[in-house]
């Protein structure tokens, strides 16, 4: 459902959350203000929801490169509330459904974007929203499959192109501890 609501959606930036989150007083204002602040040169932006960076001078981490983004953003590349795109970005999609059989469709159209952009991404390091418990969900789907087989094979073809080889083997580390 993820690429046919983005694609139903108006608006110049649009953004996924997850049905547990409760965004936070101000955050949305925040978020807007990033998205207008930057619609000139329309940078790759990301919502990691804290501090990457301990002692960082700014809340907003600047890339010139796909490579240190999934780095650092390591397995939550995989959480839908850090998934935002242009619309420009949602319509250049080659197949705007491929990855949905991953169940990780947001990391496949980010990895799609990400090595097409010609390098300028942003990544909020801001608590803008936080989790409220819901009901058991069922995780039958298959975490390990999901995770780990689905996860690094979306990251697998830009290995050599746009991402290094140690930087899945860093979040595969990740995945496994």
């Amino acid at each position: 459902n993820f690429p046919l609501a983005l694609t139903r959606a108006r608006g110049e930036f649009r953004r996924l959350l997850n049905d547990n989150l409760l965004h936070l007083p101000g955050s949305l204002g925040r978020q807007l203000e990033l998205v207008r602040s930057h619609r000139a040169h329309r940078p790759r932006i990301s919502f990691y929801n804290r501090p990457l960076h301990k002692g960082a001078s700014s809340s907003i981490q600047s890339y010139d490169s796909l490579d240190p983004v999934v780095h650092d953003m390591g397995l939550w590349l995989t959480s839908i509330a850090t998934f935002g795109l242009w619309e420009e970005e949602l319509a250049g999609l080659i197949d705007p459904f491929a990855g949905c059989e991953t169940k990780l469709w947001q990391v496949s159209a980010f990895m799609e974007i990400g090595a097409k952009h010609s390098g300028h991404f942003l990544l909020c390091q801001e608590t803008l929203h936080s989790s409220q418990a819901v009901a058991a969900k069922d995780l039958s789907y298959g975490l390990f499959t999901v995770f780990h087989t689905n996860f690094l094979g979306l990251l697998q073809p830009h290995v050599g192109a746009s991402i290094q080889q140690e930087t899945v083997d860093s979040i595969e580390k990740e995945l496994l501890l």
